[in-house]
């Protein structure tokens, strides 16, 4: 049964329902909202480009499903989304003119890929037919807890929390081995390493690019390299407070020493992969 998609938060939609006191069921997830009544399934959705990004999270699924590849549970406290060195131990405040920034291109794909849960048409389809928000959402969405409401006569009757544990467990797989690629790629730049950013690590010194590049060529990823200028930091409060340019358009981070639940930025990731502990 293939759901409507109707635009909105769903919400005049579901008001609609519960002043008629129509009998209907809730299916909530951080992406969307689905309604079912009188055996029809509305859709509400939060993204954009919808239908490209359902479509691709049905691809993921259907291949791992096939893949029956089972991950045992990755501890949330082992996943590192970011990491600093203390190269502002003696400084308050500090300029380079230029930095590098090697990424890792298509990192959660690319890791489902290598796990052996995505066919090669699915990996093809995700790096050439979405955006890169959209990728990364519909990857996100197979760590997603589903909550379901059920109504009678307009009234919540009965709720519930529907969890797929072992995709959840294999997108925290994901994010542990894309997080202990960038901390491996730390050791081996040492003093010259200054933070990694999710699947990016910034380092100064140009001999630094080959090494980066191969150990992560070794474990199967492509890699972009950027030369970044103006690097400031700042560091307040337990907090290093991050800037640079990249291609003449300003990037910012504030990264804290200790990881605190609050920070901006790990909020942002937890969001978007709808990843909590």
């Amino acid at each position: 049964m293939n759901p409507t998609k109707l635009q909105g938060d769903g919400t005049d939609f579901l008001k609609g329902l519960i002043l008629d006191k129509k009998d209907f069921t809730i299916k909530k997830t951080g992406y969307s909202l689905e309604i079912i009544l009188n055996g029809k399934k509305y859709l509400f959705s939060k993204t954009d480009n919808t239908q490209k990004t359902f479509f691709a999270h049905s691809k993921i699924k259907a291949d791992i499903r096939k893949s029956n590849l089972i991950i045992d549970s990755v501890p949330h406290q082992q996943i590192k989304f970011y990491d600093v060195r203390n190269f502002m131990e003696f400084n308050q405040e500090i300029f380079y003119p230029e930095i590098i920034n090697v990424d890792i291109k298509n990192a959660y794909p690319q890791t489902l890929f290598n796990f052996g849960c995505l066919t090669e048409n699915t990996f093809n389809y995700l790096n050439t037919e979405i955006n890169k928000i959209d990728r990364l959402k519909a990857v996100g969405m197979i760590a997603t807890n589903k909550i379901i409401y059920e109504f009678k006569k307009g009234k919540c009757f009965n709720s519930y929390t529907k969890s797929n544990k072992e995709n959840r467990n294999l997108f925290k797989a994901v994010c542990f081995e894309v997080g202990k690629n960038m901390n491996d790629c730390a050791q081996l730049i040492k003093d010259d390493f200054l933070f990694f950013w999710v699947d990016g690590i910034y380092f100064l010194n140009e001999k630094n690019i080959l090494p980066t590049e191969l150990l992560l060529n070794s474990n199967n990823y492509k890699t972009t390299t950027e030369r970044l200028t103006d690097f400031y930091a700042k560091l307040s409060n337990n907090i290093i407070f991050i800037e640079f340019k990249k291609d003449n358009k300003l990037k910012k981070f504030s990264l804290p020493l200790n990881e605190r639940i609050n920070n901006t930025e790990l909020n942002k990731i937890n969001k978007l992969f709808n990843l909590k502990k």
